[in-house]
């Protein structure tokens, strides 16, 4: 099974450890270059809650489109909030750093739940029905 699906178990941990790495690096930036704990926790609110809050729409976006157009678009979300952060650290005036970071964040936090939902969807399809047992085909809820 490795052999087969080792690009996409590869590409599962490469987009797993990076949208961590994204959120993590939202809030230390907060902390360290604007100097306030109130925007970090905003900024922290933003990365995960929006994987939260949306998370429900990135599984429905699972069940309806293409898995390919989906990551597609989870990693345009996280390219664009990478641009937000640059734009904030070398672009931005000083006042206006902290709002491209936190709409950084924002980018950041829904990319996050549709490409783990993605994954999800793909593995139950390749599981064998008689290791399954009952299950729904719902990337909303999460049910295997």
């Amino acid at each position: 099974m490795i052999r087969r699906h080792g690009l996409f178990l590869l590409s599962c941990l490469l987009a797993f450890t990076a949208g961590h790495m994204f959120n993590y690096t939202v809030i230390l930036y907060l902390q360290e270059s604007v100097g306030s704990d109130l925007l970090s926790g905003i900024g922290f609110g933003l990365a995960f809650g929006s994987s939260i809050v949306f998370g429900w729409f990135g599984g429905v976006l699972c069940d309806r489109v293409a898995p390919g157009r989906v990551i597609h678009g989870a990693q345009a979300l996280f390219l664009l909030g990478l641009a937000c952060i640059a734009w904030a650290d070398h672009g931005a005036a000083l006042e206006s750093r902290p709002a491209w970071v936190l709409l950084g964040a924002f980018f950041g936090g829904l990319a996050c739940p549709s490409s783990g939902r993605r994954a999800s969807r793909r593995w139950r399809r390749w599981r064998r029905p008689r290791s399954c047992g009952p299950r729904r085909s719902c990337s909303t809820c999460r049910c295997w």
